[in-house]
């Protein structure tokens, strides 16, 4: 007896047909996205061509290269002319080794670039001179960065380090860990805490995701030997990042 393989598109083509009053290209991206974000269309790994989409869906073809395109800028979908529509898959980064953005980004060569937001040399915040061990009236730089991969934005970092160490937040360019090595500061050890949530309107309007979406939060303390260098938090968007961590018995 043949086993039939369910056909994803028409499970997307009910969701449509349920879905709010909108733009029809506007239900179509949100309804592909969701399937995507659940893991529905991952197995395939590739879409179907937009001509399969179109009958399958019973839309008009340019219907749904509107949405395409919309789940493309969403950082969803890569499109390659000639050779089709492609999942984006998630930025991998593994637990067992202290790396930072920039060098996570260069090992899937992938192009790693800054939008500062804010950097400046102030007091601590209570919660930040507990976790970097110094006096309430120690000063600390400031360095508050969007970061981005081939120019999509992926996280918001806040990296908070005792001025002794890095004295002038205007003299980090691209990569604080090059900068850090560049001045003989080489940390050898973090402790990072991770925390599911939703994106906040700020948020979601620097990292280019709807209000609401799944984000993951992350402190990070960095010491050399014993002694904190820096704490950093940081807000990745959840549908462009994944963490990984290998275990051993």
């Amino acid at each position: 007896m043949a086993v039939t393989t369910p056909n994803p598109t028409v499970a997307l083509r009910q969701r449509v047909q349920e879905a709010a009053a909108a733009p029809l290209y506007v239900q179509i991206a949100r309804t592909l996205k969701t399937a995507i974000l659940e893991g529905e269309l991952y197995p395939l790994g590739v879409l179907p061509p937009e001509r399969e989409l179109a009958h399958d869906l019973g839309v008009a073809r340019t219907t749904v290269r509107r949405a395409l395109r919309q789940l493309e800028e969403d950082g969803l979908l890569k499109r390659y002319k000639g050779s089709g529509t492609y999942l984006a898959a998630p930025i991998e980064q593994p637990l067992n080794t202290l790396t930072g953005f920039s060098q996570d980004m260069a090992r899937y060569g992938m192009k790693a670039g800054v939008v500062w937001l804010d950097r400046k040399r102030n007091l601590p915040t209570s919660e930040e001179s507990f976790a970097l061990g110094l006096a309430p009236n120690s000063e600390v730089t400031r360095l508050k960065r969007l970061r981005t991969a081939n120019d999509e934005p992926i996280a918001l970092e806040l990296a908070v380090l005792p001025a002794t160490v890095l004295p002038d937040p205007f003299a980090v360019g691209h990569s604080l860990y090059d900068h850090l090595a560049g001045i003989g500061v080489y940390p050898d050890r973090a402790l990072q805490r991770f925390k599911a949530g939703a994106a906040t309107t700020t948020e979601a309007e620097l990292l280019h995701i709807e209000v609401g979406s799944p984000v993951l939060y992350i402190q990070r303390l960095v010491f050399i030997d014993t002694t904190p260098i820096e704490f950093t938090k940081s807000t990745y968007r959840g549908d462009r990042y994944e963490f990984t961590v290998e275990m051993k018995n």
